[in-house]
């Protein structure tokens, strides 16, 4: 499993999970992930792919990170973001909150 990093904030150490969604498939995602959102503050989240392929996209205008099956993604707290599915695909995202 590749775990990705892009804005260089990691999940905290002492981050506990409290939630996780899905597992979704391409037609079931909610349309809020597909349109841009951010998480609040001290929420973090990781986004996995249990098979096929989606689009992770930054808001910033950063390019797209392309992930597939097996690939997970952190989200940190206030950061713009969406998905793009354009492809078969099954995710899952956990969410975590960090208290320091």
């Amino acid at each position: 499993m590749s775990l990705f990093h892009d804005t260089g904030k990691p999940l905290p150490e002492n981050a506990n999970c409290y939630r996780s969604i899905g597992p979704f498939a391409r037609h079931l995602i909610p349309a809020p992930l597909l349109s841009s959102h951010n998480l609040k503050h001290n929420c973090w989240a990781i986004l996995t792919v249990h098979s096929g392929d989606i689009d992770f996209v930054w808001d910033d205008g950063t390019a797209p990170r392309a992930l597939t099956q097996g690939d997970a993604i952190v989200i940190p707290p206030e950061v713009m973001h969406h998905l793009k599915a354009e492809k078969d695909v099954e995710i899952e995202i956990a969410f975590y909150n960090h208290a320091g």
